[in-house]
């Protein structure tokens, strides 16, 4: 009978702890994070020598970023609602350039691709009274996406070229509260930007839009201000 009362005093005690930080953690305020993480760039392709079609494979990269933020907190049915501001950063190397005009995956094949990001986000917490929270968002900005050293043995300068473009995201994830000022959250991310980039004078300056799109694990550190 003892132990089972010791047991409900234990438990009781952990709940009391754990309203206590969800209560703290839940009020609204500014706060301030790192984050990163593995890059996933999606296949990309862009023409040279007027139609010649080029196809990128990418290998994985890393992705960071910095951020600031107000939480709002709980502020209608489906939970708290924050804020926040963010530079990214994503790399990529190319795995392969592949050429059916010249048979297939080309020797040779270097280049990477980045993108330097500033974003607008908004984010939905679905349980801002606990210290786990399941959370989803969105956000807006620009890019400057660069495509760097392309290159394969046959032409050594096929792509080198970088733009400022219009950028979008949607993510989500779980965030754990490690004290009453810290939270550890994990985090996937899909990012896209589509930037006007031109080919090399070597393949005859081809004017391409080509398709940016990143999908990225986070590791996030929020502190509360």
């Amino acid at each position: 009978m003892k132990s089972v009362k010791s047991i409900g005093l234990a438990v009781l005690c952990t709940l009391a702890l754990m309203a206590g930080t969800a209560s703290a953690q839940s009020s609204s305020g500014f706060y301030v994070g790192l984050a990163g993480g593995a890059s996933f760039l999606s296949d990309s392709d862009f023409d040279v020598l007027g139609a010649v079609n080029v196809d990128n494979e990418y290998d994985p990269g890393y992705a960071v970023a910095g951020f600031a933020g107000y939480d709002f907190g709980s502020v209608w049915t489906l939970g708290g609602v924050r804020l926040e501001g963010e530079i990214s950063y994503r790399q990529n190397d190319i795995d392969v350039h592949s050429v059916a005009a010249l048979g297939g995956d080309q020797p040779g094949s270097d280049g990477e691709a980045s993108a330097l990001a500033f974003m607008a986000n908004v984010y939905n917490d679905f349980l801002p009274g606990s210290p786990f929270r399941p959370y989803v968002g969105a956000g807006v900005g620009a890019a400057v996406v660069d495509f760097s050293g392309y290159r394969i043995a046959a032409i050594p300068n096929v792509l080198d070229d970088d733009d400022t473009t219009f950028a979008w995201q949607l993510m989500a994830g779980v965030s754990y509260d490690l004290t009453e000022q810290m939270s550890l959250g994990a985090e996937y991310r899909y990012f896209a930007a589509e930037p006007e980039l031109t080919s090399s004078p070597a393949t005859q300056s081809v004017n391409n839009d080509v398709d940016y799109d990143s999908h990225s694990i986070f590791i996030r550190l929020n502190y509360r201000l």
